[in-house]
């Protein structure tokens, strides 16, 4: 009988399927001159490096444009240890009004994250003149 009701205990309910949820990793990025966010920045994004490609965005593997408040965020991290390098370049409308003078800069990344883990990496990318 003990044995019985082992058996039925243990047996898996057929009406919730079985899924596998992955982790999600992001990164966070804030643009800022000075502190201050840089509205609709383009922020150009190189995957397993840690040296800085330089200006040239086509040396990039993925191009996001920030929001009114100078933050994006980058999605679709893989698991493991991983490498970014972040370019970001815009206008500072506080600092030059007449809109032509880019700001720029970058900022690296490494991420270290383990199977099914949530995880968000803050990202400060300052750029300047």
């Amino acid at each position: 009988m003990i044995l019985a009701a082992g058996v039925v205990s243990c047996r898996k309910d057929s009406s919730k399927p079985f899924t596998v949820q992955s982790g999600v990793v992001r990164a966070l990025i804030t643009v800022q001159h000075h502190g201050i966010p840089i509205p609709y920045a383009r922020v150009f994004v190189k995957q397993g490096t840690l040296i800085f490609p330089g200006t040239d965005t086509t040396l990039y593997d993925l191009r996001l444009q920030a929001d009114a408040e100078g933050q994006v965020i980058y999605t679709g991290i893989p698991d493991g240890q991983q490498a970014y390098t972040f370019y970001g370049k815009g206008v500072d409308p506080n600092w030059d009004s007449t809109h032509v003078t880019p700001v720029w800069g970058y900022q690296f990344l490494i991420t270290d994250t383990q199977p099914l883990e949530n995880k968000d990496y803050p990202v400060s990318l300052p750029v300047s003149e």
